[in-house]
């Protein structure tokens, strides 16, 4: 009879707490992450000295050749949020800076971006004479832009939150009902001595 019961209350209670796990990865993961990764400061950052052999809008966004002669992609941050997309857009150059850094001998500023796999450089500053890109530039957007999708973020959380308070309040009337049913029905069936 408990094993029945332990059944009945897992099956209630199944998908609240698969809405809730799968939330938490969705929704959870990606904030912390992000909350983990702020802008690194200018000083921090780890410079790479090479020329820049492809320069665009998607990820990797830079590629390059480092004087020992291997290659190395580089990232400009996007936010974290949607762990979903794999090709994210960084529309804070304009298209005469991606095209101009093409073929530069530069040095690109960038730091690790924590607790992701596989490791990601994101780059935050260029040096390359007149085509430079500075620090501000790029934290800039990537602040603006995190802090647009972060609004975003939130309004999906408060739906998986809504619907799984729904779904376990659904199942906890539902028990209830079958309780206050089985109890009825257990009092009607009495007989009643003479």
């Amino acid at each position: 009879m408990r094993s029945g019961n332990a059944m009945r209350l897992i099956g209630q209670y199944l998908l609240p707490t698969w809405l809730i796990l799968i939330g938490s990865a969705f929704f959870g993961y990606p904030a912390l992450v992000v909350h983990l990764n702020p802008p690194p400061s200018e000083s921090s950052l780890i410079g790479f000295r090479g020329k820049i052999l492809s320069s665009r809008d998607t990820q990797p966004n830079i590629v390059l050749t480092l004087k020992n002669g291997a290659s190395r992609s580089f990232q400009f941050p996007t936010p974290l949020y949607s762990v979903m997309r794999n090709q994210r857009r960084f529309n804070g150059l304009s298209m005469e800076q991606q095209t101009a850094l093409t073929g530069c001998d530069a040095v690109i500023y960038s730091a690790p971006v924590k607790f992701v796999w596989p490791h990601i450089y994101r780059v935050w500053k260029i040096d390359c004479g007149s085509r430079s890109i500075p620090y501000s530039q790029v934290a800039d957007y990537f602040v603006s832009q995190t802090e647009k999708e972060g609004r975003n973020q939130w309004f999906g959380a408060v739906v998986i939150a809504f619907v799984t308070i729904a779904t376990t309040v659904q199942a906890y009337y539902r028990k209830s009902t079958k309780s206050v049913g089985h109890k009825a029905l257990v009092h009607s069936e009495r007989i009643e001595p003479h």
